[in-house]
């Protein structure tokens, strides 16, 4: 059996994973999405403001299919590492900091491609 890791220890590992988790939300997440989407030949939605379109955009599957897809590729990084018993410190930091700012910019951006954005 493995003996306990030092506290410092851990909260290196934490960083680590920390760290790791926002670059890889901040900086690959939305541009995986978008290659996705130009790979399954997804429609693009107007980007007229809401309040200007007649009616509501229509939203293919595969769009969602796309968001979902690279979400869970964001995600996979942390199932390997969990995997690893030195590593699953590492492992958790980065998918609790990968999931949230993920999540976050996949509300932010979808949020304006549905509802639009234009100066007024």
């Amino acid at each position: 059996m493995s003996e306990p890791q030092p506290a410092a220890t851990q909260r290196w590992s934490a960083g680590w994973g920390v760290g790791i988790g926002l670059l890889a939300a901040l900086i690959l997440f939305v541009p995986a999405t978008f290659a996705l989407q130009r790979l399954l030949d997804v429609p693009e939605i107007n980007a007229t403001p809401k309040h200007l379109r007649a009616h509501a955009p229509e939203v293919s599957p595969s769009y969602w299919t796309s968001w979902i897809l690279a979400y869970a590729a964001l995600l996979v990084p942390a199932a390997i590492l969990a995997g690893i018993p030195r590593t699953r410190g590492i492992a958790i930091a980065y998918a609790i900091t990968a999931a949230i700012v993920g999540g976050l910019l996949a509300v932010f951006v979808i949020s304006f491609e549905l509802n639009g954005f234009a100066p007024d």
